[in-house]
């Protein structure tokens, strides 16, 4: 059985409830790598053309080759599951059932910093050069500084769970369990639109230029303009 998935446009990785992660070849369809390691269900994982980087129950985080299939690197320090993880270049961000998140060196190896102020699990995160947003089971989320981690703006709208969220220079998406996507003003933190139109919780969104996908517990995707407000 399948607890999480990834992939980009040259291989699909999946991690499965026996601790193992497959890699599949999407020009081929076919298997190539069976990686084994984890000691827990694997929750969360990410991939380019090099890595991979899985994140389990047990609050241990890996990075594997993909060429290999080696496992390169352990990270521990969460006291949870690894909910979420987001990377680029050398910099890795996780979130965690601890409330907490890490912000690493991939070379290194070593956390940096651990930001606090979550007062639930974290389930989602993305980043940019300036600001780390995260979504949380406590409804709310949360901006911060990049490279102070300090915590900038809080977020307050959300009636359960914020599981899923992007963001650009001007604006953060949320989506919740309360079956709502709210649109806010990244510099202000005022929500601007609440839209409605799922009757489940939101699991995640895709955003790209003037139109979204998101997809839903209520079995539907829906596609939004933002250009004309059709939807």
């Amino acid at each position: 059985m399948i607890s999480a998935a990834c992939f980009n446009e040259n291989y699909l990785v999946i991690g499965c409830i026996n601790f193992t992660l497959k890699v599949y070849d999407l020009k081929t369809m076919e298997l190539i790598r069976e990686l084994n390691g984890h000691r827990g269900e694997i929750v969360s994982i990410q991939n380019d053309d090099e890595k991979i980087i899985s994140g389990d129950e047990n609050s241990e985080i890996k990075i594997w080759d993909i060429a290999t299939g080696q496992c390169n690197t352990t990270l521990t320090g969460h006291d949870g599951a690894i909910c979420t993880l987001v990377f680029k270049n050398n910099t890795l961000i996780s979130g965690s059932v601890d409330t907490t998140i890490k912000i690493w060196n991939i070379k290194s190896k070593k956390c940096l910093m651990t930001l606090n102020g979550h007062t639930s699990y974290v389930y989602c995160l993305n980043f940019n050069d300036q600001y780390i947003c995260s979504g949380s089971g406590d409804n709310t989320i949360k901006v911060w500084s990049l490279k102070t981690g300090k915590c900038l703006k809080t977020l307050i709208g959300h009636e359960k769970g914020v599981v899923c969220l992007q963001f650009d220079n001007q604006k953060i998406i949320s989506g919740s369990i309360d079956e709502t996507i709210k649109v806010w003003n990244i510099k202000t933190g005022k929500c601007l639109y609440t839209l409605l139109h799922h009757s489940g919780s939101i699991w995640n969104i895709y955003y790209s230029n003037t139109h979204m996908i998101s997809s839903s517990f209520d079995h539907s995707l829906c596609i939004w303009d933002f250009a004309s407000d059709i939807y």
